[in-house]
């Protein structure tokens, strides 16, 4: 796996995560996975990287906008996140 300090050209980030939602009725476990998209344009420097990289964690872990299907699913906790950098040609 490439860090993004040893990228030596620009490239793209990509972020999504999982997390675990739990039914409060019957106990069930749900994955629910989301996709925060990629970046829009070429990052050059990882001040950049490290900005995007903030505002996208930010999103995520603003627990008032976690999505499940309906009420009877509560959050149960995070299980992975996953960033993603893409050089370019």
């Amino acid at each position: 796996m490439l860090k993004v300090e040893t990228l030596e050209t620009a490239f793209y980030l990509k972020y999504s995560y999982t997390y675990r939602l739990k039914n409060i009725e019957n106990e069930k476990v749900m994955l629910f996975h989301k996709n925060l998209g990629g970046s829009l344009t070429l990052i050059t420097n990882l001040d950049a990287a490290r900005e995007w990289l903030q505002k996208k964690d930010e999103s995520r872990l603003n627990i008032d906008k976690i999505e499940h299907p309906n009420t009877k699913w509560s959050f149960a906790g995070w299980l992975q996140v996953e960033v993603k950098a893409v050089r370019s040609k």
